[in-house]
């Protein structure tokens, strides 16, 4: 922040030449201008000519100001063998007390990394823990070294990583050794390596920053007294009772599905974690944000049994045979399982956990209803590609969940099963009638793959993440899902007004489009297949599916084809040629079949 001015012009200097050798400012000069200046401006510097301090914007505003001339002979340029000391306190000025001199500080900034001589301020009463880290703080910088003050990463180097890890997934030690890299790019300098202390920042930083964004940093109760999901960026667009809903809505019939909760469930395997043993290895915020508790959960998963239940679907997915199979050696998490919002694509609160082997109900089963807790809904549509087999016996499963995550039996009937559009042409036809989204009221223009779209954007970190530690490795997956989500919302203005004036348009085409097909059946049977269709849609558990082919694919077809030939018969001519249309038709349906 402060020294960023200072900075600036450093890296300018620092420039290597194609000799590998970099500026040196001629000190004794530099001293005398800045001196002179000083006094013109009543800010005399003080102190021995070997070692002067001024203030950090006179100073900036002086070395941007000079000529200097480049020594090509020296292989550094540092403030610290300018003897040049930055002050800390009383607003850049000198402390009228004594001051506590820390030479050879590093400060590692976006322009590279320099060292510099820190004067700390002794107001702040160096016998009181922290003070060396306060004063740094109020100039934007984030000491790196606790015990004893060495080095300080600049607030604009942290941001700067942070912003780009989230939109380029670089990765921690690419960015560092660029910093090195920019600073000396001949390697001819001797750097401390501090790429670990910017491991350990980062993470301080990341939990400050969602501490802050969430209200939780000056909550009265405390840090400490974070409630589960509270440093979560919610979707603000899904049902929220008492924030965004009219009162009455609960009550509502036939508009209910417009307060429906979509969710979409789903599970990734390239986000896996390496087993090593790490000692010092501490949760800075354990299922505050949008991880499930990792307590609960591991307690729960470690006393259920492996899914025994059949599969009864046709479906040509492995998540149901590769349940309980673990597909990686050497991992403690062989993956993670989401849950998304299905209206917006945002991870919900709570909504991530670590997989031991595959797509376990009792894995999937906790985040599920750990994403729900506290959630109030008249109706839920859940999507999973094997919702058809997961959906038999999930509420059954559900009671042996912990009591604080299990709903009301009376809530179970507003769950409504599908499968996501693109998953779900590898089922079988049951399953294609009974869990289709396009069949199913109130689902709009949904396809409800939103999960597919939230892993293709965090699996360019899923390299790094083998190898971070386990907290690590969940921090970085909650960093990069509040960055997802806040992205998403900013860009809810303009998404939902082209979704609405999309919407306007395609039910004027649509109505245009069914009101023409309708009107070319006679109309009694017209009011038979509406008369059909809603009741299977009050009650598909008990109505017979209108969409479902009473008839087989084989009678059908040799139906048409028997009526086609007829047809055909008085049509054909003495010189036409021998293969009439019907037949043309049907091979090139079984041409295709074929392909």
């Amino acid at each position: 922040m402060f020294l960023r001015p200072l900075l600036a012009p450093l890296a300018f200097l620092k420039t290597t030449f194609s000799t590998a050798k970099a500026y040196l400012i001629n000190s004794s000069s530099l001293m005398a201008a800045l001196g002179a200046e000083c006094a013109t401006t009543a800010l005399l510097t003080k102190g021995s000519t070997s070692a002067r301090t001024v203030s950090i914007q006179d100073f900036t505003a002086l070395l941007a100001s000079r000529t200097l001339t480049p020594r090509p002979h020296s292989t550094e340029f540092s403030l610290r063998l300018l003897n040049h000391r930055i002050l800390l306190g009383h607003d850049g000025l000198a402390c009228p007390g004594a001051t506590d001199i820390v030479e050879g500080f590093t400060v590692i900034d976006v322009s590279g990394i320099h060292i510099v001589n820190m004067a700390f301020c002794r107001c702040y009463m160096p016998g009181l823990p922290g003070h060396h880290r306060e004063q740094l703080l109020q100039h934007g910088l984030f000491l790196a070294t606790l015990k004893v003050p060495q080095a300080a990463f600049t607030f604009d180097v942290l941001n700067t990583f942070h912003k780009l890890t989230l939109q380029s997934k670089i990765a921690a030690y690419n960015f560092y050794q660029s910093l090195e890299r920019k600073t000396d790019s001949a390697n001819i300098q001797n750097l401390l390596d501090y790429y670990e202390h910017f491991l350990d920042v980062m993470r301080a930083y990341r939990d400050l920053m969602a501490s802050k964004r969430s209200g939780r940093a000056h909550d009265p109760s405390g840090v400490k007294a974070t409630a589960p999901g509270q440093c979560a960026v919610e979707c603000p667009a899904c049902p929220h009772p008492g924030r965004n809903l009219p009162e009455g809505w609960e009550n509502a019939t036939d508009r209910r599905w417009l307060y429906s909760l979509i969710v979409t469930m789903d599970a990734n395997f390239r986000l896996k974690n390496r087993d090593h043993t790490v000692k010092n290895d501490a949760s800075l915020g354990d299922g505050w944000c949008h991880w499930v508790p990792s307590v609960p959960f591991l307690a729960y998963i470690q006393v259920q049994m492996d899914d025994l239940e059949p599969n009864l679907c046709d479906s040509q997915w492995h998540a149901i045979d590769q349940a309980n199979t673990k597909r990686s050696s050497g991992y403690a998490s062989t993956g993670v399982g989401g849950i998304i919002c299905g209206r917006h694509g945002l991870v919900r609160r709570n909504g991530f956990g670590d997989l031991q082997k595959g797509e376990r109900y009792a894995n999937m089963d906790f985040i599920l209803f750990q994403s729900l807790a506290g959630a109030i809904f008249r109706r839920l549509l859940l999507s999973y590609d094997i919702a058809c087999q997961y959906s038999q016996h999930l509420f059954t499963r559900m009671k042996q969940l912990p009591s604080d995550l299990q709903i009301p039996d009376n809530l179970t009937a507003l769950f409504d099963f599908v499968i996501p559009k693109f998953h779900l042409y590898g089922h079988g036809s049951s399953c294609q009638l009974r869990y289709s989204i396009n069949l199913l009221p109130g689902c709009a223009h949904s396809d409800l793959e939103d999960p597919e779209s939230w892993w293709a954007h965090i699996n360019p970190i899923s390299m790094s993440m083998k190898l971070m530690t386990p907290w690590a490795r969940r921090e970085t997956i909650d960093d990069h899902a509040r960055g997802w989500n806040w992205r998403k919302i900013t860009q809810f203005g303009s998404g939902l007004l082209q979704g609405l004036q999309q919407a306007i348009e395609m039910k004027a085409r649509h109505m245009s489009l069914h009101s023409n097909f309708s009107a070319s059946f006679p109309a009694d049977i017209v009011h038979e297949w509406e008369r059909e269709v809603v009741a299977w849609e009050l009650d598909p558990t008990r109505e017979p599916n209108p969409f479902n082919d009473r008839e087989s694919k084989q009678d059908n077809m040799a139906a048409i084809r028997l009526e086609l030939a007829n047809e055909e018969i008085g049509e054909v001519s003495s010189d036409s040629v021998g293969v009439g249309l019907a037949a043309f038709l049907v091979a090139g349906m079984e041409i295709e079949d074929k392909q």
